[in-house]
């Protein structure tokens, strides 16, 4: 299990007689900064399956649960520019979306579509209920149309997490899913856990008889039942979450029954590699957003995927970047102590006297470092530099600096200022 000790970078005020201490160090700080996987369609199957498709202007969501109050739904009401297809409905139409918030509580559904107000859309569209309508095609039937920036090697978040208390996050694998798969979904989770630079844990708890999510249960469940059928959505993630504090209280990961798959090494052409599916699914889990820039096609996190595809086993760069920005594990050598030992019991030291300059020194982060750190005196004397390799995280060790002080100008020597080790 990895450390889960979130220290952000940090020093200490340091106050001597005779000397100051500065500590350097090499690292690397990764900040940077759409959800479920398809079988590509293009616009022409959008359109033969839509039996509406319009431009318009996002100008209401209103979120509520269903009559259960097993799920929440959103209605978004579009004021619609240009009809592309269909008969005309009016100047207003009503979509209606899984997922939403209300309340203290919400529920992003990572196969569906979502929806800002006051957001320029193009929709493909088919009939609801009653007056309403759904979107054609998951995410792929809804384009924003407002101005966005794609950066290729990127990720999307949206903001939602799991709260350090609850990691590793426990899932359990739905007596749905067929025995066979087991090791392989659980290596879909390993790989985002095997990050470096990560702190993210997972812990399968083993096998439950709950299928796929139909409420709220606060357990985390993979599972294998019918989504829409055939050459559709091939896998999706309901996540949970409180709406205050944006941390994560369940998600579900339910595989479609209805396409074929493969566990093999290498898939055949004829089926989706679980692995595959299973290892982008994972990330959703994390909250990262699907990635359509076709520049982002190596990522994990990309959306599409096709028949014997296999390449989402591994992570790419945006990956790692987005679980590392998400849940990253900390670089941090903090010096905690400096004494100076002075002879015969003395309270000032005079020139020409060998004095030790002690220093202790804590790596407070998550991984072994190495570094110099260098003792100094006044603006310009340099004592020495030392030094250390690999220290393990929670270890502390203490140098011993020599001084000779022959030569040294007679002074108080004060040192203050705050101690950071820098990383770039």
């Amino acid at each position: 299990m990895k450390g889960l000790d979130r220290r952000a970078v940090s020093g200490v005020l340091l106050t001597l007689l005779l000397v100051g201490v500065l500590a350097a160090a090499s690292n690397i700080l990764v900040v940077e900064a759409g959800g479920t996987v398809y079988i590509r369609a293009n616009d022409r199957e959008l359109t033969d399956q839509a039996s509406h498709v319009l431009i318009g202007q996002v100008n209401k969501v209103q979120s509520r649960w269903n009559e259960n109050e097993t799920l929440i739904y959103s209605n978004v009401e579009i004021s619609v520019e240009r009809y592309l297809k269909g008969d005309r409905q009016g100047r207003e139409v009503t979509v209606r979306v899984l997922g939403g918030e209300v309340g203290d509580i919400g529920l992003w559904v990572s196969s569906e579509p979502s929806f800002v107000e006051g957001e320029k859309v193009q929709v493909f569209l088919r009939r609801d209920e009653g007056d309403g309508f759904r979107v054609v095609g998951g995410n792929q039937g809804k384009t924003s149309l407002s101005s966005v920036t794609l950066t290729s090697g990127s990720f999307g978040y949206s903001g939602i997490h799991w709260a350090d208390s609850n990691i590793p996050v426990e899932y359990y694998i739905s007596t749905t899913v067929p025995s066979t798969w087991i090791t392989v979904i659980q290596q879909c989770f390993q790989t985002w856990e095997d990050v470096d630079g990560s702190y993210m844990n997972y812990t399968c708890m083993g096998t439950t008889a709950i299928g796929a999510p139909e409420n709220r249960d606060d357990v985390n469940v993979v599972s294998h039942g019918y989504v829409d059928g055939p050459s559709g959505t091939l896998a999706y993630v309901n996540a949970w979450y409180d709406t205050d504090t944006k941390l994560l209280v369940e998600t579900d990961l339910v595989f479609d029954s209805s396409e074929t798959w493969s566990i093999t090494e290498i898939c055949p052409s004829d089926a989706f590699d679980v692995q595959n599916i299973g290892t982008h699914e994972a990330g959703h889990t994390l909250l990262l957003n699907d990635l359509y820039d076709p520049a982002d096609s190596e990522e994990t996190m990309y959306g599409y995927a096709s028949k014997g595809e296999n390449k989402k086993r591994t992570l790419d760069a945006g990956d790692v970047a987005g679980i590392c920005f998400i849940y990253p594990n900390v670089h941090d050598v903090a010096i905690t102590g400096v004494t100076v030992e002075l002879p015969y019991n003395a309270s000032a030291a005079y020139p020409s006297w060998n004095i030790n300059v002690n220093v202790t020194i804590r790596n407070k982060g998550d991984f072994n470092e190495t570094f110099n750190v260098t003792a100094y005196y006044g603006e310009n004397g340099n004592i020495g530099t030392q030094s250390v390799t690999d220290l393990s995280p929670a270890e502390n060790i203490t140098l011993i600096f020599p001084w000779d002080t022959k030569g040294v100008a007679p002074c108080e020597y004060n040192y203050g200022g705050e101690q950071y080790v820098p990383y770039t």
